[in-house]
């Protein structure tokens, strides 16, 4: 079972992600990857949410791809668009 502080850890970690994006002192590739990251532990608690679990890379991004493929949401992982 999909617990809550499952989906709390995830959204802990989207937020602690997206603020070392922000933090020039890393340098662009670091923020890139603290970016790409906050967006996939993101999209992760969304997804434990509704009680789906995506333990990998390719679950994410069908999950992404189903969920907000006809929306205005995009979301980035691996340096693209999805």
């Amino acid at each position: 079972p999909i617990t809550e502080d499952a989906i709390k850890h995830n959204l802990k970690m989207a937020e602690y992600s997206k603020k070392r994006s922000l933090d020039s002192s890393l340098g662009k590739t670091l923020q890139s990857k603290n970016l790409r990251s906050s967006k996939i532990y993101l999209t992760n608690a969304i997804a434990m949410k509704e009680g789906k679990k995506l333990l990998t890379y390719k679950n994410i991004k069908e999950y992404v791809q189903k969920r907000f493929l006809h929306s205005e949401n995009f979301i980035e992982l691996k340096g693209g668009i999805i």
